[in-house]
């Protein structure tokens, strides 16, 4: 550590120094006074300690988590897409007899779009009980790390995967609408 501080020439000084408050201190109170008493010193509490750390984590990244995020959203619509064209596929032929016997493109339509949400909203139910199960560790496997998941964050994520299975099946919901009822009779 002292090369470091050598390098830098910041022998004794601190980037933050936490401060816990006694019992029946006013935290706010406690910073308002620090930064009056104390030369060259900010003090914030903790709340608005996050607020500032989570708008400069915002301002640093929030592009690359942006493009993170759709190329994540673009695979999810592509696997999900593959998905529901294979199922099509492989069901095919009764898919003809179906069409054949009076089916109509509506019915099978919304056959093909109700089984990729389904696979996901499983696939999503799983998840999030993996996620649950798996947050409690994290701070004991990685103690300078603090994660949260709020409710709300869950539920975005799940709407948000309901509408990419949608998404997704708009191929294989079209190569249903187009199968002809004459397949099904050929070899």
């Amino acid at each position: 550590m002292s090369d470091l501080e050598d390098i830098v020439s910041s022998s004794g000084t601190y980037s933050f120094l936490l401060v816990d408050a006694g019992a029946g201190v006013d935290p706010a109170e406690l910073a308002a006074r620090i930064r009056n008493e104390v030369e060259k010193v900010n003090a914030l509490t903790e709340e608005e300690f996050i607020r500032n750390d989570f708008g400069m984590a915002m301002q640093m990244g929030v592009e690359v988590l942006f493009l993170m995020t759709a190329i994540s959203t673009a695979v999810a619509v592509l696997i999900v897409a593959f998905t529901a064209y294979s199922l099509v596929m492989q069901t095919r032929r009764e898919l003809a007899v179906a069409k054949a016997l009076g089916i109509t493109n509506a019915s099978m339509v919304a056959g093909v779009v109700f089984q990729a949400a389904a696979v996901t909203l499983l696939g999503f139910i799983i998840a999030a009980a993996v996620a649950v199960s798996v947050i409690p560790a994290i701070p004991v496997l990685v103690p300078q790390l603090t994660l949260t998941v709020s409710g709300a964050a869950v539920v975005r994520i799940g709407v948000l995967a309901l509408i990419a299975a949608v998404v997704g099946s708009a191929l294989p919901a079209y190569a249903v609408s187009r199968v002809d009822p004459a397949t099904a009779f050929q070899r």
